[in-house]
């Protein structure tokens, strides 16, 4: 179980880099007539500053891109705990984009710089260009959003099957957040529809096509994206009420992450190269320089009313920051951040908390992290210490690597309540009037304190009703 976890944990890291590493890595290939995102005439890109510039971008970002990919190493050393896995996980991710954008923007700034010191200015500045045609015609060029009945559907399976089975919302945690990742993409997919259209040309119809085949691909590729996570996060929500399959989730996982980017990548080069090769043959490109509106490597641009424009650096689209709607999209992005430090930080009892168990008029309470049992003495049945734990599938609780808590199915004695530490016996098995309860502690001497005093307890307790 422990080395699957290392090697899902591993790929999860190693699929993140290299999604990061290729996004800045465009930067230094020219995209038309751009490079680190800089507009400049197509004469300029071959010019000795420019060279050395991207140059020395190439090599700081490969720098730092190696000490990022040694920063993965120590996350291999505490995946034992949930919590802090997630914390650094995040604190990599985000120092990484962190890093990778202000290298981009401080050579963004030293070529613009060269630029302004050449004169190199291309086409129109600050102006945007619109063909009214295209412009009547967008909504047309994306599939229909229909199509996203399709992984809707496959996300309701789980929710449809937990309501007829009455089982609690535990159980199906990992579909809901399947249902916000597929909310997620559709709202990718609505921004691109509803994005302006570009003038690339004064011929409207080479407008159409650029238009048409950019809108067309996106839009199938997210559309594939939120079918492939619908399928992901069912297929997971099952899967983990399966006992000992770890190496196959973190196989599925695996394929799942590498699936994602290939519609992604496919939709990249598949329109940078139409894009390339139409422009070409008809060599009457229409440019505008808006280059002022990218410094600082955010799109900020007050007088484009359109929240979500093509990146010039990297895979996809970018949210205009001057835009209502991209204020909402970077809100969302920071509150998303702020929900997972705070579910990290929330769940870090079940890492480092430990097990309590008290008696108070007759009552007995078992606090373990982030619930609590209470139950009456004389409700107890019985308490039994075992060394093997048997068969025990998730019917509302989590299944965390060395951790069950929560509710579930154990064999031969129907839904319990758990919260033991896996593979570290003894366990105390309590059978209540209610059903079972099987507890442990982190070390066996505390749980053998606990199991002597809850039997001390039905001791005393028969003796006073038999006194009686």
């Amino acid at each position: 179980m422990i080395i699957w976890t290392i090697i899902f944990v591993a790929f999860m890291y190693i699929a993140f880099f290299t999604g990061i590493y290729a996004t800045y890595r465009t930067g230094a290939k020219a995209n038309g007539n751009m490079l680190l995102g800089v507009t400049l005439p197509h004469d300029a890109l071959n010019d000795s500053a420019v060279n050395s510039i991207v140059e020395k971008y190439r090599k700081a970002y490969s720098f730092y891109a190696l000490a990022f990919l040694m920063l993965v190493i120590p996350a291999m050393f505490f995946t034992d705990y949930i919590s802090v896995s997630f914390l650094y996980f995040f604190v990599w991710v985000v120092t990484f984009i962190y890093v990778n954008h202000k290298i981009a923007v401080k050579y963004f700034d030293e070529l613009y710089s060269l630029k302004r010191e050449k004169e190199w200015w291309v086409g129109t500045q600050n102006i945007i260009n619109i063909d009214t045609e295209v412009s009547r015609l967008k909504n047309t060029f994306v599939i229909s959003k229909k199509w996203f009945i399709v992984p809707l559907i496959i996300s309701a399976i789980p929710i449809i099957t937990a309501l007829v089975n009455n089982q609690d919302i535990h159980s199906i945690l990992t579909t809901l957040i399947g249902i916000l990742t597929l909310a997620v993409f559709y709202s990718v997919y609505h921004f691109y529809g509803k994005s302006r259209t570009k003038a690339y040309s004064e011929n409207t119809e080479v407008n159409i096509a650029l238009n048409h085949v950019y809108k067309r691909e996106w839009s199938k590729c997210f559309f594939i994206i939120a079918t492939l996570s619908s399928v992901f996060f069912t297929a997971l929500t099952y899967l983990m009420n399966i006992e000992n399959i770890q190496g196959i989730i973190a196989i599925v996982s695996c394929l799942y992450s590498l699936f994602i980017m290939v519609p992604i990548f496919s939709a990249y080069n598949k329109v940078r190269d139409k894009r390339n090769k139409m422009l070409r043959i008809i060599n009457e490109t229409m440019y505008t320089d808006d280059d002022l509106f990218w410094r600082g490597g955010i799109y900020n641009n007050p007088n484009d009313k359109n929240s979500v424009v093509e990146k010039r650096i990297g895979y996809g689209a970018t949210i205009n920051a001057a835009s209502k709607g991209g204020k909402v999209v970077y809100a969302s992005i920071l509150l998303a951040a702020a929900i997972f430090v705070g579910v990290s930080i929330y769940i870090m009892p079940l890492d480092f908390g430990s097990v309590s168990l008290s008696v108070s008029e007759q009552v007995v309470t078992i606090k373990v992290p982030l619930k609590e049992f209470a139950f009456a003495i004389d409700d107890i049945k019985s308490v039994t210490m075992i060394d093997e734990f048997p068969h025990a599938t998730r019917a509302g609780g989590a299944n965390f690597p060395k951790l069950y808590t929560g509710r579930f199915i154990v064999t031969g004695c129907g839904a319990s309540d758990l919260f033991i530490y896996t593979n570290n016996p003894p366990y105390i098995a309590i059978e209540l009037e209610s059903g079972w309860l099987f507890i442990n502690c982190r070390t066996s001497e505390q749980t053998d304190d606990y199991f002597n005093k809850l039997k001390l307890l039905i001791d005393e307790e028969a003796v006073r009703l038999g006194g009686s």
